[in-house]
C-alpha cells in the first residue's frame, strides 16, 4: 500500500515511531525550560533597590504575568505613576522589563503593592455600583 505524501513527509522529518517519541519528549522539555520564571533581579548587586515613588526598600518576589488589556482607560498612566513596582498580576508589556508570557522574579515595593490592591478593590467597587 503506497504512503501518502503527508505520511512520507512525517516519516522523513521524525523517522520511526521511536524517534517521534524522543522528539516529543525533547520538544516538551524545551517548552518547559523556555517558559520558566525569568529572574530580573539576578543582575542586581549591592543593597536592595529603593522605590522611586515611595522611597522604601524593595524585595524580590515572584510575579505572575499574563493577560491583555484591550481598553483600560488610564490604567497604564496610573500604574506607572502610583504603583510601578507592585507584586500583583502584571499585564504583558506593563513595564519595559515584563516579558510576554513568562512569570518573573522582580523587586516589589510594599507601598506600590498596597496601592495596586487598593486601586483594583476600588475599581471593582465602582463597577459593582454601576451595575446596580
Amino acid at each position: 500500500m503506497p504512503l501518502s505524501k503527508c505520511t512520507r513527509l512525517v516519516l522523513f522529518v521524525f523517522g520511526t515511531g521511536r524517534s517521534l517519541v524522543l522528539w516529543s519528549c525533547l520538544i516538551s522539555f524545551m517548552f518547559l525550560i523556555g517558559c520558566g520564571t525569568l529572574d530580573l533581579t539576578k543582575e542586581h548587586t549591592g543593597p536592595a533597590p529603593i522605590c522611586d515613588i515611595h522611597k522604601c526598600e524593595m524585595h524580590p518576589e515572584r510575579i505572575s504575568v499574563g493577560g491583555e488589556i484591550v481598553y483600560m482607560g488610564n490604567y497604564w498612566e496610573i500604574c506607572r505613576t502610583q504603583f510601578p513596582h507592585h507584586g500583583g498580576n502584571r499585564y504583558h508589556g506593563e513595564t519595559e522589563k515584563t516579558p510576554y508570557g513568562r512569570n518573573v522574579i522582580d523587586y516589589v515595593c510594599p507601598e506600590c503593592d498596597k496601592a495596586y490592591h487598593l486601586y483594583w478593590k476600588n475599581t471593582q467597587k465602582v463597577n459593582t455600583e454601576k451595575e446596580k
